[in-house]
C-alpha cells in the first residue's frame, strides 16, 4: 500500500509538471511572444501602441513587472520536472539491476528429531552470491550440524558439531553416521544408517542448490528436509534478493547523465520567459516584425 501510495504521488507530481510545462508553452505560442514581440506577463497582451508603460487590458506595470518572451515560469517548470524524469530513471534502473543481475543472500535454521531414535540436530546455515552469469557458480554456503544426545532438549548443548564449507569442506556420510551412532547409544545400526542416509543427502542438496540455484525467491524450504523418520520441531530464517552493486552503480551514472542532460537541455531550450520592459517598447514594440 504504502509503496503504491509513493508512485502514485511521484507520477502525479511528474504528469502535473509536465502538463504545466505543457500550457506554458502553448500559451506563450499562440500568444507569438518572443524578444521581438514581448507580450504583457499577466494577461499575455502584446506590446506597442501603448499609451502608457501599464498593460491597456489588465493594468499590469510593464516598469514593475517586466515583459513576456517565452512561457511563464517555463525554465522553472523544466528544471522541476527534471529532477522527477531522473528519479524515475534510476528507479527503473535499480529494478532491472534486480532482475538482470540479481544477488542472494539467506540464513537458514531449522531442528528435526528422529522418530525412531529421539537423536535431535540442528542445522544452521547461511549463504550470499550472485544468482546469475558465471559468477553465480563462486556462491558459498557455511554451517553448522549439531547433533544432540537422545531425547535431549532442542536448547540443549550439542554433543558433535560438524561444520560445512561449500566451497571448501562437505559433511560426510561417515561423520554423520558416526555422530549419531554416540548420540544414540544402543539404538539399532540399521536404525542409525537410514538416519544418516537421509540427513547428510538433505545437507548434500542443500549445498549443491547453491551454486546450481535449484531455489525459489520466495520459499526458504527447497529440499532441505531429510526424507524418511525426521520431523521438524522448528524453523526460521531469512532470503532476500538486491542487485549487485554494479548494477546499481550503472543505474546511478545513467540517472546522473539523466538529470545532468535533462538540466542542460532546460536551461538550453527553455527560455527565461520574461525580462524588464526597454524604454518605450511599450509603444514601439513589434512594429518593426508587422511591417514586414
Amino acid at each position: 500500500m504504502a509503496l503504491s501510495f509513493v508512485v502514485l504521488t511521484y507520477f502525479s507530481v511528474m504528469g502535473g509538471l509536465g502538463f504545466g510545462l505543457w500550457l506554458r508553452l502553448r500559451r506563450a505560442r499562440d500568444a507569438g511572444a518572443s524578444d521581438a514581440r514581448p507580450c504583457c506577463v499577466r494577461c499575455w497582451y502584446p506590446l506597442g501602441s501603448w499609451t502608457a508603460p501599464s498593460c491597456p487590458e489588465c493594468g499590469s506595470d510593464a516598469r514593475i513587472n517586466g515583459v513576456a518572451i517565452g512561457p511563464r515560469s517555463g525554465r522553472a517548470f523544466a528544471l522541476l520536472l527534471v529532477p522527477f524524469v531522473a528519479g524515475g530513471a534510476l528507479v527503473a534502473g535499480l529494478a532491472a539491476a534486480r532482475e538482470v543481475d540479481p544477488v542472494a543472500s539467506m540464513e537458514f535454521d531449522r531442528t528435526w528429531v528422529s522418530e525412531k531414535t529421539d537423536v535431535i540436530v540442528r542445522f544452521e546455515s547461511a549463504f550470499g552470491g550472485p544468482l546469475r552469469g558465471d559468477s553465480a557458480d563462486e556462491n558459498w554456503a557455511t554451517g553448522t550440524l549439531e547433533v544432540l544426545r537422545r531425547k535431549a532438549r532442542p536448547t540443549d548443548p550439542a554433543m558433535k558439531v560438524l561444520r560445512f564449507d561449500g566451497r571448501d569442506r562437505s559433511i560426510t556420510l561417515d561423520e554423520v553416521r558416526a555422530a549419531l551412532m554416540d548420540a544414540a547409544d544402543s539404538t539399532e545400526p540399521v536404525e542409525i544408517e537410514q538416519d544418516a542416509v537421509a540427513l547428510s543427502l538433505a545437507v548434500e542438496e542443500f549445498q549443491t542448490a547453491i551454486p546450481q540455484r535449484r531455489f525459489g525467491t520466495d520459499s526458504l524450504g527447497w529440499g532441505v528436509t531429510p526424507k524418511g523418520r525426521w520431523t521438524e520441531m522448528s524453523g526460521g530464517g531469512s532470503f532476500s534478493v538486491r542487485a549487485s552493486l554494479r548494477s546499481v552503480i550503472v543505474a546511478i551514472v545513467a540517472a546522473s547523465l539523466v538529470l545532468v542532460g535533462g538540466m542542460i537541455a532546460a536551461i538550453r531550450f527553455v527560455g527565461p520567459g520574461t525580462r524588464p520592459v526597454r524604454e518605450g517598447e511599450w509603444t514601439s514594440a513589434g512594429r518593426a516584425s508587422t511591417a514586414k
